[in-house]
């Protein structure tokens, strides 16, 4: 990469500040500083309006003697209100008549630089950047000039001062404009590029809008499915905690079996059990199989049965008891809400046509015939 062409009329402080201007992915081109030239003759018109105020007022104040400094003069009151009135328009013929020396003491701290993606006007309170495609080049004979960049919608309507949106007073401004120049030229071929890519991210979005409905519609089912059954095992839970009594029963032995799951295969265990009621012996098994707290043989755990039918039991535990309707319920959840949201970028994301609006001729028959 090519070093950045700086001027050594920059200080140490104007180039940190310029450092810090500048983006993470940002490379600097071309920096420097305006000349600090005394623009009377481009002026004349502001210096003239200013100098015509002036007289103005120095006219008013002799006028309402307000320079009549004697004894018998206008008393010192009177005197202060009308300099405050006049005062205003002293500061505006001021400002106007000392505009050329304020603008090369302004541009003496200004800071140009031209980067890979934009052109930055620096100054100690204010940043201002253009896009690299510029206006014009306006050139004097002696090799400098000014830069003018398109003015901003706002900018044109806030400010109507050319100041505003140029590159002023810049030394070597064709070489300045050749920089822009190439650095716009690899701007746009990088934009092409994009382009070109977005263009082929398009067509596998295509692709992918294609796949998102049916994703959507799969998960859809599932939806309805697992709300299905998540509603059944609610049901079921709910009359299991109001009709089924409690009671305890004692493991009597352990069912072994292999489980195939994604971490791989292993044993889980399934705890068989008896418990009497009204004197008469029952039996039972975990409907869920686990490798977590195996029961061991002897152990009293807590049954629930169906007071009608005690052959109707399972054993009071989490795995037992909510494990099938939570597991159930999670499902459902995550088929709906994923089907809604592939759904609402389907619909978001689909691409708008605008209707198609007949014009009819004005020579037609029905058209006359309306006429008519």
């Amino acid at each position: 990469m090519n070093e950045p062409e700086i001027e050594e009329s920059l200080s140490r402080d104007e180039r940190e500040q310029l450092q810090q201007s500048l983006a993470q992915d940002e490379t600097l081109l071309w920096a420097g500083k305006p000349l600090p030239r005394l623009n009377l003759l481009g002026n004349a018109q502001c210096l003239i309006k200013g100098l015509v105020i002036l007289a103005f007022c120095l006219a008013f104040a002799y006028k309402a003697g307000l320079l009549d400094f004697s004894e018998s003069g206008m008393p010192t009151s009177v005197k202060g209100i009308f300099s405050l009135f006049l005062l205003p328009f002293v500061a505006i013929g001021l400002g106007m008549f000392l505009r050329p020396w304020l603008l090369r003491r302004r541009r003496a701290r200004l800071t140009a630089a031209v980067t890979n993606r934009r052109c930055l006007l620096i100054s100690p309170r204010r940043l201002r950047e253009w896009p690299l495609p510029y206006l014009s080049v306006d050139e004097n004979p002696d090799g400098s000039g000014d830069i003018i960049f398109p003015a901003s919608e706002r900018g044109a309507r806030l400010f109507k001062r050319r100041e505003e949106n140029i590159f002023p007073d810049i030394a070597r401004v064709r070489r300045v404009q050749s920089i822009i120049d190439a650095a716009s030229l690899q701007s746009r071929e990088e934009i092409s590029k994009t382009i070109a890519a977005a263009q082929g991210t398009a067509a596998n979005s295509g692709k992918t809008r294609m796949i998102a409905p049916v994703v959507a519609l799969a998960l859809l089912v599932i939806a309805v499915v697992t709300g299905i059954l998540g509603t059944q095992s609610l049901i079921d839970l709910r009359h299991i905690c109001l009709h089924y009594h409690a009671t305890t029963g004692t493991v009597t032995g352990i069912e072994w079996s292999r489980s195939n799951s994604g971490r791989g295969t292993g044993r889980v265990a399934r705890a068989h059990y008896r418990f009497t009621v009204d004197g008469k012996t029952y039996t039972g098994q975990e409907r869920t199989a686990s490798n977590v707290s195996v029961k061991s043989v002897g152990e009293e755990i807590p049954v629930l049965y169906a007071p009608e039918n005690p052959d109707d039991n399972l054993c009071d535990s989490f795995s037992d008891l909510w494990l099938p309707t939570v597991i159930t319920m999670v499902f459902f959840l995550f088929s709906s809400v994923m089907s809604v949201v592939i759904l609402r970028s389907v619909v978001k994301n689909r691409p708008k046509t605008l209707p198609n609006t007949k014009t009819q001729d004005p020579e037609s028959p029905d058209n006359n015939a309306e006429a008519s």
